[in-house]
């Protein structure tokens, strides 16, 4: 059910928004003969938006991406994950603003307005229709929203199954490791849902295609935990067997979550060797853009070969918390491959969230 709120929101990604309510041509006259250089840019811009329509206004708008020149009108849509006051480190706008998590590819960090604000809580689903207005000092794009658009989850569709048909199962890697077979796979979220496998497993086939084994439960892995629409998960799971299987094939039942995690920043990534009994490590810098204090982040780290494919992940689950606006330094000794497997690895991408937040 979508909400319109007038007159002013970003891949597994935080955005802030502030109002930003137009004002009839006399209003802003008046209001720029008193006002800071920044209120008379939010008048002009206030000014050149009435020039269009709402729906000339949204018809207009295009999805962000990092090669947009300032001032194009832009859509984005996420889930508000923080309400920020005007005087809160890390708020660029000074005033009121909101964090929201948005989903893209290209990026996952966002600052917004948004119009309405009393109607704006944590965890919302909104849609805002903005201005690109520039990026701050670390690089985080800047939106002045003009239009929204709040959808409120439907509490009834948690649960609901989605056709195993939305997945897309992107290729499998199967080895040997010690005393154990290990199988990774990747697929694709193609629905318009957020999504958690329920119940998966693994069926493993031996060469002439007989059943070798089979696995589920807690014996099957899925990372991330909630998968956005048009991302990507990832399946692990490892057996103990005499006949070396040479084909896994996952099964997983897709059902729409109502959670949502909150994503965090990762920086410095470096994979390291070493000669030891665990041959590789990854060193990262794990960072909170939040005031709130999380203690159970989880990480996953996906491996590559040198042709850039998935080859296998490792996950974990620190023991140490995260402070509001910090950054946990920590060091993931990689047990995934064993030595003469690990030379195959070429590179390694680690993300890290929250384990699910409930929606309000």
């Amino acid at each position: 059910m979508k909400k319109n709120t007038c007159a002013l929101i970003a891949g597994f990604s935080v955005l802030t928004l502030v109002s930003a309510c137009g004002s009839s041509g006399t209003e802003s006259e008046e209001e720029t003969s008193s006002s800071t250089n920044s209120s008379e840019t939010e008048s002009a811009d206030s000014s050149s938006n009435e020039k269009l329509s709402e729906e000339a206004f949204k018809k207009e708008a295009v999805a962000y991406k990092k090669s947009l020149a300032p001032d194009t009108i832009v859509k984005v849509e996420g889930t508000v994950s923080q309400v920020l006051p005007e005087d809160q480190p890390g708020n660029p706008f000074g005033r009121q603003a909101y964090s929201l998590t948005y989903y893209s590819p290209e990026q996952r960090d966002l600052f917004t307005t948004i119009s309405d604000q009393d109607n704006i809580k944590r965890n919302d689903q909104v849609t805002v229709f903005g201005r690109f207005t520039g990026t701050t000092d670390t690089g985080t794009p800047k939106i002045t929203g003009y239009y929204s658009e709040t959808t409120e989850p439907d509490a009834g569709t948690a649960g609901k199954e989605v056709s195993r048909d939305s997945l897309t199962f992107l290729g499998d890697y199967v080895y040997s490791g010690e005393e154990a077979y290990h199988y990774y796979e990747a697929f694709l979220n193609n629905s318009d849902e957020y999504i958690t496998p329920d119940s998966p497993s693994a069926t493993w086939y031996d060469a002439g295609g007989s059943e070798a084994a089979s696995t589920g439960g807690g014996e099957v892995q899925v990372y991330p935990e909630i998968i956005p629409p048009g991302e990507t998960g990832y399946v692990s799971s490892k057996i103990t067997s005499t006949a070396a299987p040479v084909e896994v094939e996952a099964a997983l039942s897709p059902v729409v979550s109502e959670n949502r995690p909150a994503q965090l920043n990762v920086e410095n990534e470096q994979l390291n060797r070493s000669t030891g009994d665990e041959p590789l490590h990854v060193n990262t810098a794990i960072e909170n853009e939040n005031q709130e204090a999380y203690s159970d982040i989880q990480l996953y780290t996906l491996f590559y070969n040198a042709k850039g494919d998935f080859i296998g992940l490792e996950a974990e689950v620190p023991e140490q918390s995260i402070r509001p606006l910090g950054t946990l330094n920590y060091r993931l000794d990689v047990t995934t491959f064993p030595y003469d497997e690990s030379s195959g690895v070429a590179g390694a991408v680690t993300h890290a969230y929250v384990k699910t937040e409930e929606l309000d």
